[in-house]
């Protein structure tokens, strides 16, 4: 009598190909399935892509039935259903942007049982991002707001959590979208609302939309005070304009003809400046006339020996 051995080994994996869904929820956890061939117990599942987290819980299902699940042919002793499936629970990181990250997916079998992948099998979208503050005044009927941001995907969904701030979405271009808002009385200075996209896959955000006119960021005014040094007729020398609120080096002129100023350093409240005056340039008291990028000017008297 002889012992009969049957070795059964697996068969290549087939590439397999991600379904349902193919885009992941941004940032939550989901479940894919993985469809091939040759899955055996034991198989891993990776991502080709390094910036996605690790994938969890992978579970294989497969079957070596006398009839073929999937075809209804009868199967050869031992070999796998044509339509292996591996189910994949899957939580990516969150990002966001205006480009998807691609990922292929990688199978896996144990003990040298085999390897393939699929190349951008799975698709995760950034969330939406709103960037800027958005007011809108008291009593508006369907005032325009055009919001700008990214990660805006077509068919993306606007909510209100205060009912004194009623709106409706009505155009999205990815990286801007338009609101129609109306208020009601309620809807002063000091309030707001939070509103939230939501996009198809399920990424969202919140942006406040606040009552009341957009309050104006007033610049300060440029003031120069004294000027530590003094000026010398036929000399280029370096002196100090003491004072406050300067920016971006501004241009100055002499009201001493043919004297010439260079800005050299600015730190806000200390000009440093190299001024050439011209040979035979009265002595006295003289001025420097400050003018700054926004139209801004200021002055301040000097000394020239």
């Amino acid at each position: 009598v002889s012992n009969l051995i049957t070795v059964l080994v697996a068969p290549a994996i087939t590439a397999p190909s991600a379904t349902t869904p193919k885009a992941v929820l941004n940032g939550a956890t989901s479940t894919i399935t993985i469809t091939g061939t040759g899955f055996v117990s034991g198989a891993v599942v990776t991502s080709s892509n390094p910036a996605l987290a690790q994938f969890l819980a992978a579970t294989v299902t497969n079957s070596t039935s006398a009839t073929d699940l999937c075809t209804g042919v009868e199967n050869p002793v031992g070999v796998f259903d044509t339509c292996d499936t591996i189910t994949v629970k899957v939580s990516p990181i969150g990002f966001s942007g205006a480009v998807p990250i691609l990922s292929g997916l990688v199978v896996t079998n144990p003990v040298g049982a085999g390897s393939t992948s699929a190349a951008n099998s799975l698709v995760i979208n950034p969330v939406p991002a709103v960037t800027g503050t958005y007011y809108v005044p008291t009593f508006t009927t369907n005032a325009e707001i055009v919001i700008t941001g990214s990660g805006f995907q077509a068919g993306m969904t606007a909510s209100s959590a205060n009912p004194d701030y009623k709106i409706l979405l009505v155009a999205n271009t990815g990286t801007t979208f338009t609101l129609l808002v109306t208020t009601s009385a309620q809807a002063t200075a000091g309030t707001s609302s939070v509103i939230t996209l939501t996009n198809p896959d399920g990424g969202s955000t919140t942006f406040p939309l606040n009552g009341g006119p957009n309050p104006k960021t007033v610049t300060p005014t440029p003031k120069a005070n004294h000027v530590n040094g003094r000026a010398l007729a036929g000399k280029t020398v370096t002196m100090f304009i003491i004072g406050s609120h300067f920016y971006g080096q501004p241009r100055i002129t002499s009201n001493a003809g043919g004297t010439r100023v260079q800005v050299s350093g600015d730190n806000g409240s200390k000009l440093t400046i190299r001024v050439t005056v011209k040979k035979h340039t009265r002595r006295g008291v003289h001025t420097f006339i400050l003018r700054f990028a926004n139209g801004e000017q200021t002055s301040v008297k000097y000394n020239q020996g």
